[in-house]
């Protein structure tokens, strides 16, 4: 079945129609069922006859229609008796204080429910199969939109969110279906909803302890041989944070619960529901950073070990710092075996030659550019020269974008068609607007260009047919997601090889790179965390109203 016809399916749309008519038919179900009401009280050995049930009500708004024992528990059946309220029902034996005891509203429809005005109700037993059913759909749906959307480009950061929101959704999936056995009602379905980031955090805990160690470890290593810097403590400052905001809610109840100067415990005032509303949205706001983060590690992985088809016509190796000398460092170095590797495999596989273009200017501090340094090292390869088209004059990654493409073009197409199709695509001015975020992707010390390699445009080869030139990068593995999503926002579509690193700089870069990226998208993300607040105070309110 194809993802497109799926698409018509399994979409957010659908899924609010879903949660609409899911809604109606409750409230359908209720208005016919919930009309009437049956108390079960324990009798605990007690003869049945001894027994005494008080109807406690300060307005008839309910009154008993029969009663039975069976195996030592007392059932009592309710009915509305005309208006809108609140009643107790008390049990109590041969004259004793009244020792349990049973609340029930009833709503202006008639409805009766237990516990609250958002407690359960005779008839509610299809509610949390129907919660089930459209979280379910709602996964699906992010499922699908996932597929097309890797389908359409691994480079997408949308990638990164779909992945996030399943993990999400499908904890909460798993919480609805331990929560039908048995199911309580609505409040239980409402605690649920607003305490679901809190479990979701409290069981990742020990998985963040042991990543923020590890992460630590690898940046005591990094610290040692790149030196001190912030960039390369970032990891360690992701981890404490994911951390912090786990044992925050929790160590904030606690001294909610020991404090006497406000009154954290009582059902009735607003306080009790300010600390579940601050809980709820601090882990809220937590469980999304990290239902993100794996996302984005995810998208990273599957970038990195990504091999573009071997219909390439050009590659473009992007720069970092070179030794004083002008000889690569190791970093560099494996970008440019990278991308002789690739080129080496594509002419074994389809006999096509391919076209690097070494990128990166000369920094303030180099013997010369960082493209000639590379020229140099590919020429020692054994990479002909009619093979190399140097790019030097790039600054900054959107001149080495636009520089890039035509560089490649100029060389394959002729100069005069390359001019015919300009360098639009690589929209320096927009892509200047990322620098600031992308500042935090570059290497500890190393990097002065970021990477991300535009695919050339459409053109006219002379005296032949248009066709379209195919681009491909080389980058290090850890960069090559962010590499990639940045060429399309350029305007181009280049596919990306990852050249290794070592371990204990690949966990910092990839948090980095995180990182960066999230901060490129800052305002959705604060825009969605602010629904979520949001969304953690209407439930709260909900709370509030059933526990009135």
């Amino acid at each position: 079945m194809k993802l497109t016809f799926l698409k018509k399916i399994f979409n957010l749309k659908t899924a609010a129609v879903l949660a609409a008519v899911f809604a109606a038919v409750s409230a359908a179900s209720a208005l016919i069922n919930g009309r009437t009401c049956t108390m079960a009280f324990e009798l605990n050995g007690n003869d049945p006859e001894s027994a005494e049930f008080v109807l406690d009500q300060d307005t008839e708004c309910v009154r008993e229609t029969g009663r039975h024992a069976e195996d030592g528990v007392m059932y009592i059946d309710l009915e509305p008796a005309g208006n809108a309220g609140r009643a107790f029902v008390w049990s109590r034996t041969e004259g004793v204080t009244p020792v349990d005891g049973n609340m029930v509203n009833v709503h202006r429809s008639g409805v009766i429910t237990a516990d609250g005005p958002l407690g359960s109700y005779r008839g509610d037993g299809i509610v949390p199969y129907f919660m089930i059913a459209l979280i379910a759909f709602v996964w699906m749906s992010l499922l699908v939109s996932y597929l097309i959307s890797r389908r359409e480009s691994i480079y997408q950061y949308k990638n990164a969110v779909y992945l996030a929101a399943m993990i999400y959704t499908g904890f909460l999936l798993l919480l609805q279906i331990l929560l039908c056995f048995p199911y309580r009602g609505l409040d239980e379905t409402l605690d649920s909803l607003l305490g679901a980031s809190g479990i979701f955090t409290t069981i990742s805990l020990p998985f963040a302890v042991i990543l923020s160690l590890l992460v630590t470890g690898s940046n005591i290593v990094l610290v040692k041989k790149e030196g001190k810097s912030p960039r390369n403590m970032l990891a360690a400052a992701l981890g404490a944070v994911i951390c912090a905001g786990i044992i925050a809610p929790m160590i904030f109840s606690e001294i909610a619960q020991r404090s006497v100067a406000v009154d954290f415990h009582n059902l009735g005032g607003p306080w009790y529901y300010v600390e579940i509303f601050l809980r709820a949205a601090v882990s809220q706001t937590v469980a999304y950073l990290e239902c993100l983060l794996a996302g984005t590690v995810v998208c990273d992985v599957i970038a990195a070990k990504h091999v573009p088809p071997y219909d390439r016509d050009w590659i473009a190796i992007l720069g970092c710092q070179i030794r004083s000398d002008g000889t690569l460092t190791p970093l560099l170095r494996a970008r440019v075996d990278r991308a002789v590797g690739f080129a080496e495999a594509q002419k074994k596989a389809t006999g096509k030659d391919i076209l690097f273009v070494p990128s990166g200017g000369r920094g303030p501090d180099e013997v010369m550019s960082e493209a000639a340094a590379m020229k140099n090292y590919l020429l020692s390869r054994g990479i002909p020269e009619e093979m190399i088209a140097v790019e030097e004059a790039s600054t900054d990654t959107a001149e080495n974008l636009a520089f890039s493409k035509k560089t490649a073009e100029e060389r394959l197409l002729g100069a005069g068609t390359a001019r015919a199709a300009g360098t639009a695509g690589g929209r320096p001015g927009a892509e200047a607007g990322h620098e600031a975020g992308r500042e935090a992707g570059r290497e500890a010390g190393a990097e002065s260009v970021d990477v991300a390699v535009p695919e050339a445009g459409t053109a006219a080869v002379p005296g032949g047919p248009a066709r379209e030139l195919k681009a491909a990068f080389s980058t290090t593995n850890y960069h090559a997601f962010r590499a990639g999503w940045y060429a399309r926002e350029a305007g181009f579509d280049a596919e990306g090889v990852g050249s290794p690193t070592k371990a204990y700089f690949w966990i910092n870069a990839s948090v980095r790179e995180f990182i960066a990226a999230f901060a490129n998208e800052i305002r959705r993300h604060l825009a969605t965390v602010g629904l979520l607040t949001l969304a953690a105070l209407l439930l709260t309110v909900l709370e509030y109203v059933s526990n009135r």
